[in-house]
């Protein structure tokens, strides 16, 4: 039972955390011109948001350690 456990919140708060990046991270796009956010948007999904201040790589890199558990837990 708890082999399934662990990897579910794993992905549970991968996701939780990559929502919470984009929703905090995007008042820094206020500033951008709406045409390069929709270019970005088109060209790279959600993860150019991580790259609009420095709280947002520290979220990336704690997202990239998630990330790298799940594949140890996994394999």
């Amino acid at each position: 039972m708890m082999d399934f456990i662990v990897p579910i919140l794993l992905v549970v708060a991968i996701v939780v955390l990559h929502i919470h990046t984009c929703f905090t991270e995007a008042v820094h796009l206020n500033k951008w011109r709406p045409w390069l956010i929709i270019l970005l948007l088109i060209l790279t999904g959600t993860w150019f948001i991580y790259f609009v201040s420095r709280t947002a790589l520290m979220k990336l890199g704690i997202q990239l350690v998630l990330i790298a558990g799940l594949v140890i837990y996994i394999s």
